[in-house]
């Protein structure tokens, strides 16, 4: 079953795996600026499109950087997750899944990566019911915002963070680790 010991264990496969990149995101180096100005610079949202989604990244580049400060800064003041990620899905080359890299960054306490081995890893332990359906596209607002509420919860059971929690989900994408079988 799975534990804090066990989460933390898988998340840091994922570190090993991705370290590089990941921690270039969430370093403080690159996050505090943001977080104290309230919104991302061009070169910064290219950043995170570029660490989500490679092939976005061309798409990200059609936006201002106008368009950029006031989406983010918007979405950044925003009260709930589901009004935040519609909002950044606003610029070019963001969709919701894209969106939620760009909240964790700002925030990873309160938000988390919304993505599909992730998403399978919820449902490969049977907590996709909570408040997802199968019927849900994981590119929607309310998606997203049911998608966060589940791993809230599933991250306060085990005493781990979102961040934790998410890398963990990723690296079983799915499936049970060896030992589980």
């Amino acid at each position: 079953m799975l534990n804090r010991d066990i989460i933390e264990s898988i998340a840091a496969e994922y570190v090993v795996e991705h370290g590089e990149n990941d921690f270039r995101v969430f370093a403080d180096a690159f996050r505090c600026p943001i977080v104290n100005r309230g919104y991302l610079s061009m070169t910064e949202l290219i950043e995170i499109v570029r660490w989500k989604s490679v092939r976005s990244t061309t798409y990200a580049q059609r936006n201002t950087a106008k368009q950029v400060a006031d989406v983010t800064l918007e979405a950044f003041a925003a009260q709930d997750p589901c009004t935040a990620a519609r909002k950044l899905d606003g610029l070019h080359g963001v969709g919701v899944r894209i969106a939620s890299a760009i909240l964790t960054v700002f925030d990873p306490c309160r938000y988390t990566v919304l993505d599909v081995r992730a998403w399978a890893s919820l449902e490969m332990l049977g907590l996709r019911e909570l408040d997802l359906h199968p019927s849900m596209s994981p590119d929607s607002a309310e998606t997203y915002a049911a998608y966060l509420a589940a791993c809230k919860c599933l991250a306060a059971e085990h005493g781990v963070t979102l961040r934790t929690l998410d890398r963990c989900l990723s690296v079983l994408n799915g499936e049970p680790p060896g030992e589980w079988t």
